[in-house]
């Protein structure tokens, strides 16, 4: 019986002693420390950031503003300058002058007289000018009005509601002695050509005229 308490004590001892060894290196062990995070997302806070490129703004093309076309009247046919640009001269085909013209005063009223002293005319009158025509080609101009309109004038200041004051001071100028019109004048520009015109009661130009017309005298 002895031997068998013995045994037990020893037994019972050495149980202890492991049990107290496990309990040893339970309490030994080290914990697993979680991960710190702070400092990556500090340092990914303080990476910049990539910059976007911007789109290009679109752009528009400054607009382009034509100058109005305008008409020039010569003593040997008309011309339109600006975007149209062309010299139209007496003896030009009528279609063609009329075209021209048409393209910026827009469609004119036609008709014709049998008795002008310059024998028979056909006449394209868009508002205050008129185109005279004989045998189908240009041969004259006759401009009228009270001075509004500014896409038709003549050259060197000589075009409807100018002052008299100032178209008598126009080389080539010579009134016109003894007229069966009025206050009629003349500007000679050569042996072969000349603007004839009339001034009204107010003392401005109100008529202007040259080639082959239809006046009664």
């Amino acid at each position: 019986m002895r031997w068998n308490i013995v045994g037990t004590t020893v037994m019972g001892g050495a149980m202890a002693l492991a049990l107290a060894a496990c309990g040893d290196a339970a309490d030994n062990t080290a914990p697993v420390e979680a991960e710190d995070t702070t400092e990556t997302a500090a340092a990914e806070a303080e990476e910049p950031a990539e910059e976007e490129t911007p789109e290009p703004e679109a752009t528009t093309e400054p607009e382009v503003v034509e100058e109005p076309s305008t008409i020039t009247l010569l003593p040997t046919g008309i011309r339109i300058d600006g975007a149209n640009e062309a010299t139209l001269t007496f003896g030009q085909r009528q279609d063609a002058v009329v075209t021209a013209v048409r393209d910026l005063l827009g469609l004119p009223e036609m008709g014709s007289n049998e008795e002008c002293g310059a024998g028979p005319i056909q006449f394209a009158t868009f508002d205050d000018l008129q185109l005279n025509f004989q045998n189908g080609e240009f041969a004259g101009w006759g401009a009228t009005g009270d001075g509004d309109d500014v896409l038709i004038s003549a050259r060197n200041g000589l075009k409807i509601g100018a002052r008299k004051a100032a178209v008598s001071q126009i080389a080539g100028y010579e009134p016109f002695e003894d007229s069966t019109l009025g206050d009629e004048f003349n500007i000679v520009t050569s042996e072969e050509a000349m603007v004839v015109g009339m001034f009204g009661d107010n003392g401005r130009v109100t008529d202007l005229w040259t080639g082959a017309v239809c006046t009664f005298r």
